[in-house]
């Protein structure tokens, strides 16, 4: 998927060469076409030779081969070691719960009469659905979602699609007989387009959304997104809670509780697994966080270890609730040095479910280093004091400025949410990631900065309140907590105080990376007293249409003047409580060894050209985001660069800075260190794409910005 997806972003920019589309070009210097035109040319033919190597190589296999890190010290991740592993028993012993027939359909028998075809010609032969597929055709499943008092865990999908990219599936909690547009929730699944049958599995608390206690009860399913197209559907399985975890009986999932979303070892009781470590030297302890799928189910967890054939307890836990995770902690201090097996069993009723969570054995870092990455949703650069801007906006960012790096014309690749995160989450473009609209999701296939620093040791945190930047989109990948779901609504200074400083104090002897997205100064703009003093002083001036997602319900008349202030006053609000946060990493004792990045996922039109919020087309206002990188022991201070650069240039910047090399991965973005070190500035264009107009069905309409 990930090579032939770069294939198609080398396409894209091939045509944008050629003047193939629809291209917004922004010139600062005097620049002949012809060199625009190899510019381009030359990033379409790096794109090519990146998806050679992501054929011959799985980014997730690029990873594994990183070597250590020089900065994290010893770190032990057992989910990393499950295949190697002693489990016993090994097979289910029974005891979980049968499939339920009436929510499987696999096509023999009665099951294309249960499946209800509509605007499709569809028919059923070897055990295969196949059907042609008309503009506003889909199948809709019968009224049995109902059935049962337990909830619904996953959909999973086996089908082939002929031609098309996509297959959609769509979603209600009211009985439908119909489509209806305002009752459907929807998600487009990217296919593999090998001509092969493929399984495609759609978690419902994370992809779906659908929060604890919720239910679905139509489901429909858009074959392909390609009209005409011929697909063949070998099956649909719509699985249940504790179906999904009962074969096999152990393995590794992404789970939510209390909406905090954890990477976890789930195993059925009765059930013992065994691993061989060497424990660290220096502070060696075993930290993980256990929790159970089913309050009727309780399991209990004992640690043991043994050691030269002694075996020593170590600790024991009854887990009787799903209130949370429980996070332990076990000092290994007197077995510093030695060669172990570490032993976890788990024991209750057969069947019961439990997990444990990012369950590793670390010693104290080689090295402090954390990185700290800090996004305002939907801000432009020109609203800080350091970009130009005449208001304090900013003073605290500012400082940082003189004492770091920034980059004046940064440029995100798209200008909304949801397409932008994962690029630069990954280093590599929409089109490459395949997120382009508010359906999509980030693939598993995948590898995000957030997984590449938890392989090399990293403890990592992601603090979301835009969930399309959380685990909705498929950015839960790599964070060992991923609390998108439970800082929506707070302000920052919630979000810092009471989660990101929190769990920081946790693990303050160990490397951490945290991604904090707040939203504000996204609309609505309506900033807390005194921060919207500008707003309260200002005179009443030029009118404008209300509009409830940008003006609170305090502002009946609003002004273009207003909204301007409003937004001025998100964003003074913002920089006075990031001085909080920084005064408290100051009182852990661990901002001299944090690298913080700071910027936003895109920027907003503040009434130019008539526009507001941030949709395309992509003018500088909505594309134009800051860039700080402040590390005063690992980068020089004062630098500013003018000169354009990407949002996927941070990945491999970080990646560097932490000891990893970022051409040995399959990564778009360049580092930016070699600017940051006075080295010759960067002679390459800029580019973003305006993912949200792209139609699938449409590839060759290239719509898009060019800067240089």
């Amino acid at each position: 998927m990930i090579a032939r997806l770069l294939g198609a972003f080398a396409l894209l920019v091939a045509l944008m060469a050629l003047a193939g589309g629809v291209l917004h070009l922004h010139h600062r210097r005097v620049l002949g076409l012809d060199e625009l035109e190899r510019a381009l040319e030359a990033r379409a033919a790096d794109a090519h030779a990146l998806a050679r190597r992501a054929a011959e190589h799985a980014p997730a296999a690029r990873v594994e081969a990183l070597p250590p890190n020089p900065f994290t010290g010893p770190v032990q991740r057992l989910d990393a070691q499950l295949d190697a592993a002693t489990i016993s028993p090994e097979r289910n012993l029974g005891g979980g719960p049968a499939p339920d027939p009436s929510l499987r359909f696999e096509f023999e028998g009665d099951d294309a009469v249960r499946l209800e075809p509509r605007g499709l010609d569809a028919h059923q032969a070897d055990g295969l659905l196949h059907a042609e597929m008309r503009e506003d055709g889909f199948l809709i499943t019968p009224p049995v979602l109902d059935a049962g008092a337990e909830p619904l865990a996953e959909i999973v999908v086996r089908i082939r699609l002929e031609r098309g990219r996509s297959f959609r599936l769509g979603w209600s909690r009211h009985r439908l007989t119909k489509w209806n547009p305002e009752k459907i929730e929807l998600l487009d699944v990217d296919v593999v387009r090998d001509g092969a049958f493929h399984e495609y599995r759609i978690d419902t608390a994370n992809a779906m959304r659908l929060q604890p206690g919720k239910r679905i009860r139509t489901l429909f399913l858009v074959p392909s997104d390609e009209p005409g197209d011929r697909v063949e559907v070998d099956s649909i399985h719509i699985v249940r809670q504790r179906e999904r975890f009962s074969e096999p009986p152990v393995g590794l999932e992404y789970y939510t509780l209390e909406r905090d979303v954890r990477p976890a070892v789930y195993a059925q009781a009765p059930r013992e697994l065994a691993f061989e470590l060497e424990i660290p030297e220096q502070e060696p302890r075993f930290d993980v966080a256990l929790g159970i799928l089913d309050e009727a189910w309780p399991v209990r967890f004992a640690i043991w270890l043994d050691v030269d054939g002694i075996t020593t307890a170590l600790a024991a836990y009854h887990v009787a609730d799903v209130a949370g995770w429980r996070d332990v902690r076990v000092d290994l201090e007197r077995f510093a040095g030695r060669r172990v097996v570490l032993r976890i069993r788990l024991t209750g009723r057969s069947g019961a479910v439990g997990f444990l969570a990012s369950p590793r054995v670390s010693g104290a870092p080689t090295r402090p280093f954390n990185v700290l990455m800090v996004v305002e949703d939907a801000l432009r650069a020109d609203r800080l004091g350091a970009w130009g801007h005449v208001r304090a906006t900013s003073p605290v960012k500012d400082r940082l400025a003189k004492e770091g790096v920034i980059f004046t014309r940064a440029i995100s690749q798209a200008t909304k949410t949801r397409p932008s995160v994962p690029s630069y989450m990954t280093g590599l473009y929409p089109a490459a990631t395949g997120v382009w609209d508010f359906h999509d999701r980030l693939a598993p296939e995948f590898v995000t900065l957030a997984e590449i620093l938890r392989s090399q040791g990293f403890e990592t945190g992601s603090f979301v309140q835009n969930t399309n930047a959380g685990a909705a989109g498929g950015l839960h990948q790599g964070f060992d907590r991923a609390l998108s779901q439970k800082v929506v609504g707070l302000r920052p200074e919630e979000v810092y105080r009471d989660h990101v400083l929190d769990w920081w104090a946790e693990r303050r002897d160990r490397n951490v990376f945290a991604y904090v997205h707040v939203l504000d100064p996204h609309g609505t703009y309506d900033p807390p007293a005194p921060y919207d003093r500008w707003y309260q002083a200002a005179p009443v001036a030029t009118p404008v249409e209300r509009d409830s997602r940008l003006d609170p319900p305090g502002v009946e008349r609003p002004t273009v003047e207003g909204r301007r202030l409003l937004y001025d006053g998100e964003i003074a609000h913002n920089d006075a409580v990031f001085a909080e946060l920084l005064e408290g990493l100051r009182k852990l004792g661990v901002l001299e060894h944090t690298l913080i990045v700071f910027f936003s996922d895109h920027g907003e039109h503040q009434g130019e050209h008539g526009l507001w919020e941030h949709s395309p087309p992509g003018f500088l206002p909505v594309l134009n985001v800051p860039l700080l990188f402040w590390y005063p022991s690992g980068l020089p201070q004062g630098v500013r660069a003018d000169e354009p650069v990407e949002l996927i240039d941070v990945m491999p910047t970080v990646l560097e800075l932490a000891g990893i090399r970022p051409d040995q991965l399959i990564v778009q973005g360049r580092s930016l260190l070699p600017r940051t070190r006075g080295d010759v500035a960067l002679q390459r264009p800029a580019l973003s794409e305006e993912a949200i107009t792209y139609r699938r069905d449409r590839p060759e309409r290239v719509r898009g910005s060019v800067f240089h």
